[in-house]
């Protein structure tokens, strides 16, 4: 979004994921507050605080297809050392139902503000699988061909989420 907002910005962004959801009017109140109790129970929540081997082993049993050698690249930048232990940096929030939801016309709008040239990666196993489902292709492929009409490269390679750990 900051791109869309700031084009004249010299800062740029990279994106890790993008989802793309149209609800209808009666769906919205419904997911709406679901974002919101999911924001709330998330602040109350104690932190964990593990060993450097159990961070290892949630990241594992979290990501079963990734190898202990991407795991640990993972772990590098996504772990904070404290006096007590390991806790993940990640803000876990990015999971989280987006409350903020705009129309097909609306997301155009958007895009078409984009300045920057824009590359878009699609994991053939991950988001790319969700993004094909009936429900969201059709506005999936107008998004998608929205970028391309606009000289955007969208490419698909093979993989999931990690294709860049485990295809490097």
């Amino acid at each position: 979004m900051h791109i869309c907002l700031f084009s004249n910005s010299r800062l740029r962004p990279a994106v890790t994921r993008v989802c793309v959801c149209f609800l209808g009017q009666t769906e919205l109140p419904a997911v709406m507050r679901r974002g919101i109790e999911e924001l709330l129970h998330y602040e109350k929540r104690k932190e964990r605080i593990y060993t450097y081997e159990g961070a290892v082993e949630r990241m594992l049993a979290a990501n079963p297809g990734l190898s202990k050698e991407s795991v640990h690249v993972l772990l590098e930048r996504g772990l904070v050392q404290r006096e007590d232990g390991f806790v993940f940096s990640r803000d876990l929030r990015v999971n989280f139902k987006n409350i903020v939801r705009f129309s097909l016309e609306q997301s155009l709008e958007m895009l078409s503000r984009v300045q920057a040239s824009v590359l878009i990666v699609l994991a053939r196993d991950g988001s790319e699988r969700s993004l094909s489902e009936p429900s969201q292709n059709e506005l999936t492929s107008t998004l998608l061909q929205f970028l391309r009409d606009r000289d955007h490269t969208v490419v698909t390679v093979p993989g999931d989420h990690h294709a860049h750990l485990k295809h490097a």
